[in-house]
């Protein structure tokens, strides 16, 4: 969380002030004035006071460019390292700039008569070093708070989606050992096992292929898209045992996007859960529920046919889906209804998103 610049600034400035007697312990012309405020003593306070809080001002903002740069990569020791080594150059470049203004600002307020016989160089490599050192030490302060934060951020992460994941499954779970459907696919598959043998056995492997793809997918975050389909198709398998031609299922997704974009498991079938539980479907008006692709979502869309004496949806699934997409920082998910078309698209997901969070 951003500090509040009430607090920021005023714990900025005392850490600057203690630096500021730092250096002047290591100046030769302030020997035995480190805390005599004379006019130079006072002056040089302010000088140095103003320039540190600028120079920690923009080397926060390259800090901030630097990160975003390198958010990308997902090892956090790596992403410091990068960091470490832009602002050490960056330190570099405020060292010297502190030993040309601070020549500057003897030659014009001074004229280096306070030096009294000590030979005075452009740069003073014990200032240079000095105040090189002192800007490191902040650098060091600012990427312990940086990694502590990130740290945080990461297990918050990590934590939120655990939960998600796991309240999704347990709700796909839940609504496939509900009553209603345990008792129509059991009673479909005892016709089945009369009149068809061989697709009351085809009918039982898509069940138990339905359940299995739950368990084994019970610690990924993220899964692929081809494994999601075809789990989506044994969902299918069964309701369209039961409603037959009353019931169509569309995928029109290319080969390429099953095998390179990532999903969340059991998202795509919570959908047609939902639009198979909250309209009507019949032979003469069958429910097409369509999974189609755009240029960066997957898009699942279906007529609006409510069921008489339905009660409200709490909308759990739809949030909970949501919710995980907000949380790993992708593209928004979009829900809406057009032309009485329920649609929802879910962005595309690539490796890297599945290669950074899958650890």
């Amino acid at each position: 969380m951003k500090q509040p610049s009430l607090f920021k600034y005023p714990v900025r400035i005392l850490i600057v002030v203690l630096l500021h007697f730092l250096i002047k312990l290591y100046d030769k012309t302030f020997t035995g004035k480190m805390f005599l405020f004379d006019l130079r003593g006072t002056l040089f306070l302010i000088y140095f006071v103003s320039f540190t809080i600028l120079m920690w001002e923009i080397g926060d903002i390259i800090r901030r460019k630097t990160v975003k740069i390198f958010s990308k990569q997902p090892d956090l020791i790596k992403q410091f390292t990068y960091l470490t080594i832009v602002l050490s150059f960056y330190g570099l470049f405020v060292a010297f700039l502190f030993s040309l203004s601070y020549y500057l600002f003897d030659l014009v307020f001074f004229d280096f008569h306070h030096y009294d016989g000590v030979k005075y160089r452009f740069i003073d490599l014990d200032a240079f070093i000095g105040i090189f050192f002192g800007y490191m030490f902040i650098l060091v302060l600012n990427g312990q708070f940086y990694l502590f934060n990130q740290w945080k951020k990461d297990y918050y992460l990590a934590t939120q989606l655990q939960k998600e994941n796991l309240q999704a499954k347990l709700e796909a779970l839940k609504n496939q050992i509900d009553p209603h459907f345990l008792f129509n696919s059991l009673s479909a598959l005892t016709t089945l096992v009369y009149k068809n043998q061989n697709m009351a056995v085809e009918y039982i492997n898509r069940l138990s292929k339905l359940y299995r793809y739950i368990l084994e997918k019970k610690d990924e975050v993220l899964v692929l898209l081809r494994d999601e389909l075809d789990n989506l198709e044994s969902y299918f398998f069964l309701i369209r045992t039961r409603f037959s031609d009353q019931i169509i299922l569309d995928v029109r997704i290319e080969d390429y996007t099953r095998d390179n974009t990532y999903v969340f498991p059991c998202s795509l079938q919570m959908l047609a859960e939902n639009a198979v539980k909250h309209n009507c479907c019949s032979e003469s008006e069958p429910l097409k529920v369509s999974i189609f692709e755009t240029i960066d979502t997957i898009v699942i869309e279906n007529a609006v046919k409510p069921r008489r004496n339905m009660e409200d949806s709490s909308g759990l699934g739809l949030k909970n889906i949501m919710k995980r997409y907000e949380l790993i920082n992708a593209p928004k998910m979009e829900i809406f209804t057009e032309n009485e078309v329920f649609r929802v698209r879910l962005p595309k997901l690539s490796y890297e998103a599945y290669e950074s969070i899958n650890i």
